[in-house]
């Protein structure tokens, strides 16, 4: 197979989006929020901060306190996603179909196996 894969997405997920905010904000780190997205019934926030090629998304649990602040999950830019969902599943690794991403012109696709037990995300356009 010929596509180029890397991480270009870290997910951290907190019961705290907007003390999370201010804590990437202030020194030393002084992140740049790129912009902020609402989902689903509960409203919980989804936040972008461009990382020198990496991007960090904040996101908000929608059951506060069930659940510990912290590192969640990847996502894994691909060149060509059809090619590389083609050839993960021919490797038996469970991928769901491709869908279109939050971002506009992407596409995605969730890998639910051979994964470490890190949520991962496909990214590809």
């Amino acid at each position: 197979h010929t596509t180029d894969v890397g991480i270009n997405m870290v997910v951290y997920m907190t019961n705290s989006p907007q003390q999370m905010r201010e804590n990437l904000a202030a020194p030393p780190l002084n992140l740049l929020l790129k912009n902020t997205i609402t989902l689903g019934e509960a409203n919980a926030e989804l936040s972008f901060y461009p990382l020198d090629g990496l991007l960090l998304a904040v996101g908000e649990y929608e059951n506060k306190d069930q659940h510990e602040d912290g590192f969640w999950g990847l996502g894994l830019a691909v060149e060509d996603i059809n090619e590389y969902h083609r050839y993960l599943r021919a490797g038996k690794v469970d991928i769901s179909d491709i869908k279109s991403g939050l971002k506009r012109n992407t596409l995605v696709a969730t890998i639910k196996s051979h994964n470490l037990g890190i949520p991962t995300l496909l990214v590809g356009d």
